[in-house]
């Protein structure tokens, strides 16, 4: 009978690892009729392996190449950045039960994400405030979600802030955010000016994220970058349904607590949000950006009905519970995923632990990823790292 190492096959050297092949029924029959030797067996293996890979990792090798199974197209020196501009709903999204936990960790070590929730806030206030977001972040832009409508949706005339938005103009003003946010982020990825000389090589201002004409696109070979002409993923959000008899719950709670008469009907009503989730959708086609349909996929599972099993998908009526946030994220992840921007197709932030060169990393693993364009803001900085690297 073949013994559990039949077949085995290995081989050293620098460009070439060892291989072990196993005969699996004879170990298997040995596990069986004889444990200890079995142990015995797969202590050998273990020992093999061993021995294969410190052949290959004391191999020599070229001063100043990535480490050994890493790619420098792989990795990126600089981090983009995902935006959520919004109102409460996105602000609140930051506590426990919030989506920004969820939403976040799928960008672990390849995006910042910044959360622009603005509690109160309307799209004709977003739209004046969205500049600092461009300042702030548009050169290094991946992608910006839209979240605005829910206090745009608010009935006129109700009482306290007069945060109601015609619907008209919601819409309009959902196109310009977009626009201007595409724009920022199309800026910023122009790198070298008309003749993109080099990496960021934009009298300081470059975005360090290497997409133009003389190096090769941040992470190459995992995120497809956009055009010349393209900026960031833009994802509208279409407001959620309300429960409207929860909300005017919480209104009476908070008059009576103020010594006020209660109110006599919500001043949030589903008739509107509808409405105004519709011109999200058609501002969205419009502005050439996703769509996360929080709105459909809410009413859908039952959110907007009014009843006692609709409560659970909310905090207050008007503000998401743990499942009603669930939902938005699983909407948000999917028209995202249908973007550049996906989590899946973005490079990992520097290689791995496992892949530094430990004797020499600034030589072995960091130089040769801003060599490749994928760093440094200012061109100078690359020369004099190139320099370095070569001496």
């Amino acid at each position: 009978m073949a013994g559990p190492f039949s077949g085995v096959a290995s081989s050293s050297g620098p460009a070439q690892s060892s291989r072990l092949f196993l005969n699996r029924r004879a170990l298997e029959s040995m596990a069986r009729s004889r444990p200890a030797a079995a142990a015995l067996a797969l202590g050998a293996v273990a020992c093999l392996l061993a021995a294969a890979s410190t052949a290959v990792s004391s191999a020599p090798r070229r001063r100043g190449a990535p480490p050994r199974g890493a790619s420098a197209d792989t990795y990126a020196w600089t981090r983009p950045a995902v935006v959520a501009l919004g109102d409460s709903i996105t602000e609140y999204a930051l506590i426990e039960g919030g989506w920004w936990r969820g939403f976040a960790g799928n960008y672990s070590r390849k995006a910042d994400c910044v959360n622009r929730g603005l509690s109160g806030y309307n799209s004709r206030w977003a739209l004046a405030a969205v500049d600092e977001v461009v300042e702030a972040h548009g050169p290094l832009m991946a992608a910006a979600l839209v979240w605005f409508g829910a206090n745009d949706a608010k009935t006129p005339g109700t009482g306290g802030p007069q945060s109601s938005v015609p619907l008209e103009e919601y819409g309009q003003n959902l196109r310009a955010i977009a626009r201007k946010l595409k724009t920022a982020g199309k800026q910023g990825r122009k790198g070298g000016g008309d003749d993109d000389t080099g990496p960021g090589d934009n009298g300081g201002r470059g975005n360090g994220l290497g997409l133009n004409k003389a190096t090769p696109a941040l992470g190459a070979s995992r995120w497809p970058a956009p055009s010349e002409d393209e900026g960031p993923a833009v994802v509208i959000v279409t407001p959620p349904p309300l429960h409207e008899q929860m909300w005017l719950e919480r209104m009476n709670a908070r008059a009576r607590s103020e010594g006020r008469e209660d109110f006599p009907s919500s001043d949030r009503l589903n008739s509107r949000v509808d409405a105004y989730a519709a011109e999200a959708r058609r501002a969205a086609e419009d502005a050439g950006a996703a769509v996360a349909d929080v709105h459909r996929a809410l009413t859908a599972a039952g959110a907007g009905r009014g009843d006692d099993a609709a409560r659970l998908f909310f905090s207050d009526g008007l503000h998401l519970s743990p499942m009603g946030n669930a939902v938005a994220l699983r909407e948000m992840q999917r028209a995202l995923g249908g973007t550049a921007a996906a989590p899946e197709r973005l490079p990992v932030h520097l290689p791995t632990f496992s892949q530094v060169d430990a004797n020499d990393p600034a030589r072995g693993t960091f130089w040769p990823l801003m060599e490749r364009g994928y760093g440094p803001a200012d061109a100078g900085a690359a020369a004099e790292v190139a320099a370095a690297a070569a001496a």
